[in-house]
């Protein structure tokens, strides 16, 4: 059976970029998506030491927050550009909005704290330490994306319906999921110290978050198809036997 064809906005380009810009909740969300792509990548901590005259610590660096955010903001922008999650009903596509923006927001507190636990280490050693307007960038980039995730919410919540329960194939999906996710992360900290050779410790590190970003989600999805996959042919092999016939009298 041949699938229909897929419907494309005729508009062009710019005119679609324009349509966005002007959209209540995909405009703000591509701006503040945007904003925390930047802020990702500004330096958070202007420092100094007795030995170094200064320095500038970034959200690469040590618990690697920025990497995070990154990834976060390159989805929330690719979200807000396409057509399909926009128009999408599925509870967990039309909130990723909100819950990244919320995660962006507890992670930026997570980072503030992070940020003054390290400057006080700087103090303790003579140095000290003052936290960077990209770091309240990013804050206010994803109190943006949140903003525009609970504004998408409120828009189609007459449209949305959450459903509680699980198949046998999504139950198989999480488990190789979080089996693939852990495989990838267990190879990303292993693999990367092993390859990436730096005299310093924080290259090394923002090299080791980027890969645990990227394996950990990528195996995450091959190991949640796999499960699936398996699972359903399981379930068509055992409905699919015949059941013997029972012998009359």
């Amino acid at each position: 059976m041949a699938r229909p064809p897929r419907w494309t906005d005729p508009r062009p380009r710019r005119a679609r970029l324009a349509a966005v810009g002007r959209d209540p909740v995909r405009g703000p969300l591509l701006t503040g998506a945007g904003v925390l792509f930047v802020a990702a990548f500004l330096p958070w901590i202007d420092a100094h030491l007795p030995y170094v005259p200064h320095f500038e610590v970034s959200g690469f660096d040590h618990a690697g927050d920025g990497a995070i955010m990154l990834f976060a903001a390159l989805g929330m922008i690719a979200w807000a550009l396409a057509e399909r999650p926009v128009a999408s009903r599925v509870p967990a596509v039309a909130l990723a909005p909100l819950v990244t923006g919320v995660a962006c927001l507890i992670l930026t507190r997570v980072a503030f704290q992070n940020s003054d636990i390290l400057i006080a280490s700087f103090e303790k050693r003579g140095g000290g330490g003052t936290i960077l307007p990209g770091l309240w960038l990013a804050g206010a980039a994803a109190a943006v994306v949140a903003t525009a995730g609970l504004g998408h919410l409120v828009r189609i919540r007459r449209e949305l319906r959450i459903v509680i329960g699980a198949s046998r194939s999504d139950v198989a999906a999480v488990i190789g999921g979080g089996g693939g996710a852990f495989a990838g992360i267990v190879a990303a900290i292993v693999g990367v110290p092993a390859i990436v050779v730096s005299e310093r410790s924080a290259v090394v590190g923002s090299v080791t978050v980027l890969a645990v970003l990227t394996l950990g989600f990528s195996g995450a999805w091959l190991g949640a198809a796999a499960a699936r996959r398996l699972a359903t042919r399981r379930a068509d092999g055992t409905s699919g036997r015949a059941r013997p016939a029972r012998g009359g009298r």
